[in-house]
């Protein structure tokens, strides 16, 4: 599987092609380098080799899965717990179809806090807000890699998906920002098919217009919210992010705000009959398998997955393999 980051590698920042690289846990620091990496599932642990941007891009080109899928952690992840949500997404889409979907992990920096959880939250919310600024560069790069004259001749046909998981939300929500207000003289390419924010640890009205999330369906066909208002996880951010001036709800929580005040393609996805059944600690980690943390570890090392499957994946793979979110003519749904 192929990731990209910003975490700084045990290797340091010197970038060269087949280099091995590691990251340790206990360093999240953020830096404004990328690094183009792709993960190699083995028996010992997956091994980290740098393929640097022209070798990830072609390699993406080149897969013959049909479509693409950036995948966004929340928070409160190691590098590996990260990396091996992102294989264990792989193989549940895989599952169902061996050829629909590459998925592509977007890793940054945040801490696993075991001891002080509000510092480290606080930590990986401003973690958040610098990724958004580095990842700007990636979404750059790849309009640059479309404008050569090798892309253009033989252009990459594929399209681009984004799944973003609670706060990976805002890392999305600040890369397009960041990309619209810096680059793109108030504006941003279309260059998603689906946008699927689950869990989403933003405020409630961050969609709406004149809201930093408002891009994200300027960028996007369609924008499913996944929501359930059981979610511990949405109650203790509006906790912790009182402390920081926010009073706002989560979009995690209920969905938009005001649904009237978001664009036409923004669907209201309710997954309150299930979300408890696969994450019994908090409501929250719902769309992999209802043992997400052992499954995880399992397919970094290609092992056995054990879980029942999210009912979210059917969906998701439904929206890319149509271009369509199944929803009633509200823009709603219960899964």
């Amino acid at each position: 599987m192929l990731f990209v980051t910003n975490r700084v590698p045990d290797q340091g920042l010197i970038s060269a092609v087949g280099r091995p690289v590691s990251f340790a846990d206990g360093e999240a620091d953020a830096t404004n380098s990328l690094f183009y990496c792709e993960s190699v599932p083995s028996d010992h642990g997956s091994s980290f080799v740098e393929k640097m941007s022209d070798n990830f891009l072609k390699q993406l080109k080149t897969s013959n899965r049909k479509n693409i899928l950036l995948y966004l952690h929340g928070f409160n992840n190691t590098p590996d717990s990260a990396i091996g949500k992102g294989h264990l997404l792989q193989r549940l889409l895989d599952s169902k179809d061996p050829n629909a979907v590459e998925v592509v992990a977007v890793v940054w920096p945040c801490i696993e806090g075991k001891e002080n959880k509000l510092k480290a939250y606080w930590s990986d919310e401003d973690a958040a807000d610098m990724s958004g600024i580095v990842f700007a560069r990636v979404l750059s790069r790849f309009i640059e890699w479309q404008q050569e004259s090798a892309q253009r001749d033989t252009p990459c046909l594929k399209r681009v998906n984004l799944l973003a998981h609670s706060m990976g939300n805002r890392v999305a929500m600040n890369t397009l920002h960041y990309w619209a207000t810096n680059f793109g003289n108030g504006g941003v390419p279309f260059i998603f098919q689906n946008a699927f924010l689950i869990a989403a640890d933003i405020p409630s009205n961050s969609l709406e217009e004149n809201q930093p999330g408002e891009y994200i369906s300027k960028a996007c066909r369609n924008v499913s919210v996944y929501y359930a208002g059981d979610d511990k996880r949405m109650e203790q951010s509006v906790f912790a992010n009182r402390f920081r001036g926010v009073t706002t709800s989560r979009l995690g929580d209920n969905g938009p705000d005001r649904p009237e005040r978001v664009a036409g393609n923004v669907y209201r996805i309710d997954c309150n009959v299930f979300n408890s059944d696969f994450d019994r600690d908090g409501g929250h980690g719902y769309f992999l398998t209802d043992q997400r943390d052992t499954d995880a570890k399992a397919a970094l090392v290609g092992g056995e997955i054990k879980g029942r499957t999210s009912p979210i994946i059917d969906h998701i793979l439904g929206s890319i393999g149509s271009g369509r979110v199944e929803a009633k003519p509200d823009r709603t749904f219960a899964l």
